[in-house]
């Protein structure tokens, strides 16, 4: 069975940032550790060359409105300490010591210098992320229609849900929400779910609060660090709503957490459709044997 980091739930802020920061790539790479293991050695590699206490000092309201890429809380906590501390060298240099020593243990957990060689550099990760995020807000989305058929729908179409459905209905009608890229073609709608539906859950998850949040690393890292609970909730809805309906392998879908709760309203998750959408897809005809 494979299982999301429980460290996400941890009240323990350096534990949870640890676990987000992995997170990422988990969703971007979630059937190939050797792309997560490389994507995330190339990241610290990167990190590790980025201190510069002197540029800070020179211009600190220029890195101190950087932080904000790291979520709310910790922009707020390190802006405070900031602040208040009477040698700010002194602080900086404690922080990025402490830093340089967390990521470098990081580091060779992931296989150091060696993953880094058998990786293709950043501009290659950046392209497989941009590819990855994509796809796998597609996935979301299709997992969003699904349960919101079921929902809403199935006075208007006989069978239920069902992926064929899915497919006939976004081939007839564009989306206007989460600002998402829908495949013109229905085997690569089939490719990208393939690919990622053992994680659309959580994907869906975080669309389900925030329709226009890019689906990248440091926007999760952010999200799954200040915001766990939020996204896990309709999360694990949607988790048991895939497997009850057996449209995902009980094997190869990351669970959440044990401790995630799940919502008494699980109706929340999901509006009904537009009304031109409800319209194409009354025209659904009788499904066929391969209606899955």
């Amino acid at each position: 069975m494979r299982s999301v980091p429980a460290e996400l739930l941890y009240r323990d802020v350096r534990a949870r940032a640890n676990a987000a920061r992995k997170f990422s790539y988990l969703l971007y790479f979630p059937n190939d550790e050797t792309e997560r293991q490389q994507a995330l050695a190339t990241t610290i590699a990167e990190t590790l060359e980025k201190h510069d206490i002197d540029a800070i000092l020179s211009s600190p309201g220029e890195f101190l409105s950087r932080i904000d890429e790291h979520g709310q809380y910790y922009a707020e906590v390190f802006r405070r300490a900031f602040d208040i501390a009477p040698d700010k060298r002194a602080f900086l240099t404690t922080c990025f010591d402490e830093a340089k020593a967390y990521e470098q243990e990081s580091f060779y957990k992931v296989g150091g210098l060696r993953t880094v060689a058998e990786a293709k550099g950043t501009k290659d990760l950046d392209a497989k992320i941009e590819v990855a995020a994509k796809q796998m807000q597609f996935a979301g989305y299709v997992v969003l229609l699904l349960r919101t058929i079921s929902e809403h729908h199935v006075e208007i179409v006989r069978g239920g849900a069902s992926l064929k459905k899915v497919w006939w209905l976004l081939e007839r009608w564009q989306p206007t929400d989460f600002n998402i890229s829908i495949p013109s073609a229905v085997s690569t709608m089939r490719s990208h779910w393939d690919m990622y539906k053992v994680v659309s859950h959580i994907v869906a998850g975080m669309m389900c609060l925030w329709n226009e949040l890019p689906l990248y690393e440091k926007t999760m890292f952010c999200a799954f660090l200040e915001h766990p609970l939020e996204i896990f909730r309709p999360a694990r809805v949607l988790q048991d709503f895939l497997l009850s309906k057996r449209l995902v392998d009980e094997a190869s879908i990351w669970r959440l957490p044990a401790a995630t709760d799940v919502w008494a309203n699980e109706n929340i998750i999901t509006e009904p459709l537009p009304v031109a959408a409800q319209k194409v897809l009354s025209r659904y005809k009788t499904a066929s044997h391969y209606d899955v």
